[in-house]
């Protein structure tokens, strides 16, 4: 039967859905319809509310400032749920745009696909293919999965536990920047080489135009280097990522 705190039960799942879909990559992309974004956290909270009303049910209360309450807190849960999958994209993304400034693609700007402000085309063509793979390999599966299983990790009827959680942010932040570097390592490796070489040609006979010569072997030489490693920096991404999920979720 419907009534009004199983109307309540379903507008507090929604809080937590939705608010990890406001950051959750690709679904968060600014080129969805804010409707269909709509509609699909609606369905997925539909689909969610049943297997959560045991945990829910003790907070929901038909008093406005209790509910107001509980609605705030549930959505800034989903929000940290979907930031923890984020900084992984973002740090993917910063490491792709400090590759490309160290072999001459960083003064190129393309408008983004996913967010509104311009990224290198180096960039973008990491980003994109992650994005993509984040679907393909069924990994919002697993998402919807950790949402279910926040309702163990962060019940709404105890107060929410800072000390744990920013220890797992600050976790999650250094393997993401981690696999940023190494995003970016062979890169940086190969530029620093080549300017290294160069300069040394340079001190030995300075009527060569070192600079004018470095340019071209940095354009192509790096764009060598990320044609035959980006394959594997998108798996590693992919397999550091679902792992960090995984272990995410054996902690509920």
């Amino acid at each position: 039967m419907i009534n009004q705190e199983t109307l309540l039960l379903v507008i507090l799942v929604f809080c937590r859905i939705g608010g990890c879909f406001l950051l959750l990559p690709g679904i968060s992309s600014e080129r969805i319809p804010a409707q269909a974004r709509l509609f699909f956290a609606l369905a997925i909270s539909l689909a969610i509310a049943p297997l959560v009303m045991g945990q829910l049910q003790p907070v929901v209360k038909p008093n406005a400032e209790t509910m107001l309450f509980y609605i705030v807190t549930e959505t800034l849960v989903g929000m940290l749920l979907g930031f923890f999958v984020r900084i992984f994209f973002l740090a993917l993304e910063f490491g792709a745009i400090a590759a490309a400034n160290f072999v001459g693609y960083g003064s190129v700007f393309t408008p983004s696909i996913e967010a509104a402000e311009s990224t290198t085309p180096l960039a973008m063509i990491i980003t994109l293919p992650a994005t993509a793979l984040f679907f393909i390999m069924d990994m919002h599966i697993l998402i919807l999965d950790l949402l279910q299983r926040s309702y163990t990790m962060f019940p709404p009827v105890q107060p929410f536990d800072f000390e744990p959680t920013m220890l797992a942010l600050t976790a999650t932040l250094g393997t993401a920047f981690r696999l940023a570097m190494q995003v970016c390592a062979p890169l940086i490796v190969f530029s620093l080489s080549i300017n290294l070489l160069l300069g040394f040609l340079n001190k030995m006979v300075p009527q060569i135009p070192a600079y004018y010569i470095s340019m071209p072997f940095l354009l192509l030489g790096g764009l060598l280097v990320f044609y035959f490693l980006v394959g594997a920096i998108l798996l590693n991404f992919q397999m550091s990522l679902s792992n960090h999920i995984m272990e995410f979720m054996g902690r509920g």
